[in-house]
């Protein structure tokens, strides 16, 4: 009986392993007859082609292919055991992170939410006290044609002064057109023939009168303008301020508003 045979019949080997039991067998013995003599070259034609194994070797083969087994299914396990911890980490690792950046990202979120409420009120006072400025500046041109009529003809100076304030554009330009202006109302007024009569005088009284509470009233407004723009430098100097503005919770005024 050949030794495939052989392992056939015994009852202690499944079929599935009799290749696995006859190689293992074949390296076992011939690492004994490597470590008995150096092999020929027909010692290793010989092995070659043997068919059949000294039944000596196939019980170390057996217990041989077991423990081969058992230590692959150890290393398996622990392997598998290794990823699962590994991944048991990073999941933890990984959950840590988010509370972790959700906590800050919502505690910064909370904060820019409160700033953007001072931003936007900041914003809102800004503008409007902006509007104030530009209603006084607009009553100052409009004062040029009473000071031509007045005066019987078209003061050139006064004219051009008075166009620059009109045409509009940024506040801080408006504003110099507004302070040269002042300086041609007031030398006009100054060059202008005595009046004709006591209406005329009443009239010359009533707009320089106009013209100074316009001056008091640009100047009451300019303040109020520097008071908004220190509660806008405030409001962005707020833990919570930069993030408003750059979610988009809030927004920043034209920059011609914040220029002095």
């Amino acid at each position: 009986m050949s030794g495939r045979e052989a392992l056939a019949a015994r009852p202690d080997v499944a079929e599935g392993d009799i290749d696995d039991i006859i190689g293992i067998a074949s390296e076992l013995q011939q690492a004994d007859r490597d470590a008995a003599e150096r092999p020929t070259a027909d010692d290793v034609k010989a092995v070659a082609s043997e068919l059949d194994i000294d039944p000596a070797y196939i019980d170390a083969a057996i217990a041989e292919l077991g423990r081969r087994r058992t230590e692959r299914a150890r290393v398996d396990r622990l392997v598998t055991l290794q990823a699962a911890e590994t991944r048991r980490r990073l999941t933890v690792g990984a959950l840590v992170v988010c509370a972790v950046v959700a906590l800050l990202f919502g505690g910064q979120v909370a904060v820019a939410w409160s700033a953007s409420r001072d931003l936007s009120a900041a914003r809102a006072n800004l503008e409007a006290t902006a509007t104030y400025v530009e209603v006084v500046l607009d009553r100052q041109a409009a004062l040029v044609p009473q000071l031509v009529a007045l005066g019987g003809g078209d003061p050139a100076a006064v004219q051009v002064a008075a166009n620059e304030l009109s045409q509009g554009g940024a506040i801080d330009v408006r504003l110099e057109a507004s302070r040269k202006l002042d300086q041609e109302l007031s030398a006009v007024l100054a060059d202008l023939p005595p009046p004709r009569d006591e209406t005329e005088a009443t009239q010359r009284l009533g707009l320089t009168h106009e013209l100074s509470g316009i001056q008091s009233r640009r100047s009451t407004e300019l303040q109020r303008l520097a008071d908004a723009r220190r509660q806008w430098e405030v409001a962005t100097s707020r833990p919570g301020a930069g993030f408003a503005l750059r979610l988009g919770l809030a927004t920043g005024p034209d920059p011609a508003l914040l220029r002095r």
